[in-house]
């Protein structure tokens, strides 16, 4: 093979991988927590505080904490998934200043699953403990507490 051969055989190769990989259109985090806010407005959860701590469920030992700042359209649910910083082997504190509430969430167990366009593994919840109820599935449903009172 001559080395214009050779050349031209490792463009055709190079530009082959590029458009496979631009074909994906999914980024695959390895791991996220896939929160969903229900029954809260856009204002209690346009600031979240994650604060990540030593598995075990007792929340004495904090490793971690993060600030995020979304900006959501108004909906009966709010999906924000959390991925930068998480750690699935540890258990988190979710903080929502503005609602004024903590939900706590350990015991995660998962399983692995490989990423579309062959991008590595990525590991998918199972069952959690939140607020001391165990729960199961990949989306962590926390919601808005409402309180009604009755006149008699």
């Amino acid at each position: 093979m001559s080395y214009r051969d050779a050349l031209l055989h490792g463009w055709l190769s190079l530009i082959l991988v590029i458009s496979t990989l631009a074909c994906c259109k999914e980024h695959c985090e390895k791991e996220r927590l896939n929160t969903v806010y229900i029954g809260f407005n856009t204002t209690e959860i346009d600031t979240i505080l994650l604060r990540k701590f030593k598995p075990g469920g007792v929340f004495l030992e904090k490793t971690d904490s993060f600030y995020f700042h979304i900006n959501t359209p108004l909906s009966d649910s709010i999906q924000a998934p959390v991925y930068n910083g998480v750690q699935l082997d540890h258990d988190y504190e979710i903080y929502l200043p503005a609602a004024a509430r903590t939900f706590r969430l350990s015991a995660i167990t998962t399983r692995k699953e490989d990423c579309t366009c062959g991008s590595g593994r990525r590991k998918i919840i199972l069952t959690y403990t939140l607020d001391g109820r165990n729960l199961t599935g990949e989306d962590i449903y926390l919601k808005k507490k409402y309180f009604f009172c009755t006149f008699i």
